[in-house]
């Protein structure tokens, strides 16, 4: 835990430290402010810091049990999406965002409906029947637009 609690000298207390950012709320409940100068929170005099330091004790297991549960969401998603609903589901996803592109003049590297995006970064798509339209492979993939045959 890094939290550092300072009591100056006209009665503040000043609190800085890594977990501060997990701990904002609490630290403004007990009527802190961020003083950006010194890059501390400020806590007025005769304030009581018990309910503080009960939370950042609590925070390692706050972020443990945060850390399991969102591992148990990716499980839970990883295994909807092997099913065949859920492939299903990714590709009617995936559909409804290419026609929402399409709809859109700012993608213009998507040809059409049937258009698959491979890569969004580098805006690599593959499409079948345009690739089969204009006589080319069938292994054809366009990037920003331009036909690419092969692999």
């Amino acid at each position: 835990m890094s939290l550092n609690i300072v009591n100056n000298a006209d009665g503040t207390t000043s609190i800085n430290g890594r977990d501060t950012f997990d701990l904002k709320e609490v630290i403004k409940a007990a009527g802190g402010r961020w003083a950006a100068a010194s890059q501390t929170w400020v806590v007025p005099a005769g304030r009581d810091l018990q309910m503080l330091k009960d939370a950042a004790a609590a925070l390692p297991a706050r972020r443990k049990a945060e850390r399991a549960a969102a591992r148990a969401q990716l499980k839970a998603e990883r295994a909807y999406a092997a099913t065949s609903e859920g492939q299903t589901a990714a590709k009617a996803k995936a559909k409804e965002l290419v026609q929402q592109c399409l709809a859109s003049s700012q993608y213009s590297w998507i040809c059409c409906e049937s258009c698959e995006v491979r890569d969004w970064a580098r805006q690599i798509t593959y499409c079948w029947d345009c690739g089969h339209d204009n006589g080319l492979w069938r292994d054809c993939t366009r990037v920003r637009g331009s036909i690419y045959t092969g692999d």
